[in-house]
């Protein structure tokens, strides 16, 4: 799984090719709501570290449950 986020222009091309693989899970979001590639969007830089925190959380709870 690639997660992916980026906030400006430069970030577009890895969000162009993320978003045509077919051999793994991609999940583009673009901070902002500028135009993108990107597939998801979050408002902003806050949002994105609360945004990880879940992610993180939720990532480390589905490890612990299939380690037991």
């Amino acid at each position: 799984m690639v997660v992916a986020i980026g906030d400006d222009t430069t970030d577009e091309d890895m969000f162009a090719v993320l978003q045509e693989r077919t051999d793994m899970e991609t999940y583009c979001i673009k901070v902002g709501r500028e135009k993108s590639h990107a597939r998801y969007f979050i408002k902003d830089q806050a949002n994105v570290n609360r945004f990880l925190e879940n992610f993180l959380t939720s990532v480390g709870q589905k490890y612990e449950a299939s380690v037991t």
